[in-house]
């Protein structure tokens, strides 16, 4: 029988550091070649657009499918160690998210910078999840860890900006007409990867924009379940700038979904349908 579960029931039944341990194994699973991915494909609506994106994870013995409607209008293994510090440039409910888990994956962090053009939006999100307010997107970007998680279009991260050892972790634009970051970023990056090439070269305009220009090479953009499988090694020198490239991918959701039913029927939580 289909189990409905609501977000508020999602939230007692899991944590953050849970989920960070979920999609860590899931990309093992990837690196094994244990799982089966579809990339993301959008259909049109009058306005906005559907996305559906699938994933079936042979070891778990579980296949998803996630559809979403939009109207218009890793970090632990890639971070330097010691990372004490997090910038996020956005403050949104997804870069609420972004908070939790970074202080869950890194809990040695001490210090998180935001900012939003948002002055109210802003405070507001300082004021629930204990951030300082940026006056600057560079005051974000001068962080250990630096997340972007914006619905820009154009870049809001100069590389100039990124001190030696910074992480960067690109979450927001996922279409190719959207870029977070500037090329110099690229330029600067020892290592880059992402949660899936595939899609990557679909979506990633912060990618194939630079890979267009010759400022990168697909054969230098890694997937992130290489270096959590430990074929690669994301992070040379504690000095290099490293840089994530999320795209968000149905494999992660299948895997935190997955523990997610298998608590909720236990526990009995959530409607049969």
């Amino acid at each position: 029988m289909p189990l409905y579960l609501r977000e508020s029931e999602v939230a007692e039944l899991l944590s953050p550091e849970e989920a960070v341990e979920a999609v860590e194994a899931c990309f093992r699973r990837m690196a094994a070649g244990r799982v089966d991915l579809r990339p993301r494909f959008r259909l049109g609506l009058n306005p906005g657009v559907m996305n559906v994106m699938a994933a079936s994870d042979l070891e778990l013995g579980v296949a998803g499918l996630k559809t979403y409607g939009v109207s218009e209008g890793g970090a632990r293994h890639l971070a330097k160690p010691g990372a004490k510090s997090l910038g996020i440039l956005g403050t949104g409910w997804q870069a609420e998210s972004q908070v939790l888990s970074m202080r869950a994956a890194l809990p040695e962090l001490e210090r998180v910078v935001a900012y939003s053009r948002n002055e109210e939006r802003l405070a507001r999100f300082c004021e629930r999840f204990d951030a300082e307010a940026g006056e600057y997107n560079k005051d974000a970007a001068e962080m250990d860890v630096v997340v972007t998680m914006t619905s820009s279009k154009d870049p809001v991260l100069r590389g100039e900006w990124l001190k030696p050892g910074a992480l960067v972790c690109a979450v927001g634009a996922n279409r190719i007409q959207s870029r977070e970051l500037d090329n110099a970023v690229l330029e600067r990056a020892a290592f880059v990867c992402c949660d899936s090439k595939e899609q990557a070269r679909i979506e990633a305009g912060d990618l194939v924009e630079p890979v267009e220009r010759g400022v990168l090479d697909w054969l230098e953009v890694h997937e992130l379940s290489e270096v959590v499988g430990g074929e690669v090694q994301g992070r040379a020198q504690d000095d290099d700038i490293v840089l994530f490239k999320s795209l968000g991918i149905a494999a992660e959701d299948l895997a935190v979904g997955a523990l997610v039913v298998e608590r909720a029927r236990e526990r009995g939580v959530g409607t049969e349908l």
